[in-house]
């Protein structure tokens, strides 16, 4: 019993820890790769590295947005908007967090994965306004995190002021709900076709932030 007890004031005491921040908006330090191998989509099913799930598992996370930021690229027409990603799930979940996509998801890479993260208006393929993804392999431990239940990641992530703004021109509105979607992604090379496959359902953000030309930092 004592030791049972000393386990969970052990597992309170690491519960709700912040494990990263994020920063997707900074400009990639490596060169893309020259790697050469056609792309293709397929279905999959997996979470975490070597655990089988039923296809398009729903992600076990809370995703909510915190606020507007700067970019840290300081592009002119770019904003970022920070978002607290948090397990809450019973089990340890694995999630990328590798800032150099381009370089973790090299096709001689192994394992590979990335969260794919959108940001959007509305639920139209023309209300998104910035897409971006963290990344991870297996060769790289750094490159993801695993998050014990309560356990949360903040991402800072990119989108295009100017396509924002347009939107909310388009519309005749004063202001629109910005939110985003996220979504598991697993790849792999298989007879020179290096396939993306979609592991997990997506997810949208809890809560969303209105948006305005007014918004921005």
């Amino acid at each position: 019993m004592i030791l049972k007890a000393i386990v969970c004031l052990m597992l309170l005491a690491n519960a709700g820890r912040q494990i990263a921040y994020v920063d997707l908006t900074r400009p990639p330090k490596e060169p893309p790769s020259t790697a050469s191998a056609s792309f293709a989509f397929r279905g999959g099913g997996l979470i975490g590295h070597g655990t089988v799930a039923p296809l398009y598992t729903a992600l076990p996370l809370s995703i909510k947005l915190i606020r507007f930021v700067p970019s840290t690229d300081r592009v002119s027409w770019k904003e970022a908007v920070e978002i607290i990603v948090t397990n809450t799930g019973a089990k340890a979940i694995y999630l990328p967090i590798g800032t150099e996509d381009v370089t973790l998801l090299v096709p001689t890479a192994k394992e590979r994965r990335y969260f794919l993260l959108l940001v959007r208006l509305g639920d139209e393929a023309s209300d998104i306004v910035g897409t971006v993804m963290a990344a991870s392999n297996s060769e790289h431990p750094d490159s993801s995190a695993i998050l014990q239940p309560g356990d949360s990641v903040v991402f800072k992530i990119p989108f295009d002021t100017r396509t924002a703004n347009a939107r909310v021109a388009t519309r005749g509105e004063a202001n629109e709900k910005l939110i985003v979607q996220a979504t598991l992604y697993g790849m792999d090379l298989d007879g020179g076709v290096d396939f993306s496959e979609q592991k997990s359902e997506s997810k949208t953000s809890d809560n969303a932030l209105t948006w305005s030309p007014s918004s921005a930092c």
